[in-house]
């Protein structure tokens, strides 16, 4: 169902409607909490790209017979 738009809110609900616009858009969670997870998952992907793999079958010398 489409939203009627409105106009600007009063000055003293500003801050109210734009919370709410902001949950709506972040399903709830804050700004903050979607950017630490962010930058935590960015970091543990680094960490994890420079890091060598020895179970992969590449990296496995052969042994001698």
């Amino acid at each position: 169902m489409a939203e009627r738009r409105r106009g600007a809110p009063e000055p003293a609900n500003f801050a109210r409607e734009f919370r709410a616009h902001m949950a709506r858009m972040t399903a709830g969670l804050t700004p903050a909490a979607f950017a630490t997870a962010w930058a935590d998952w960015a970091m543990h992907l680094t960490l994890s790209l420079a890091r060598p793999n020895f179970d992969h079958p590449r990296n496995v010398t052969p042994r001698p017979h």
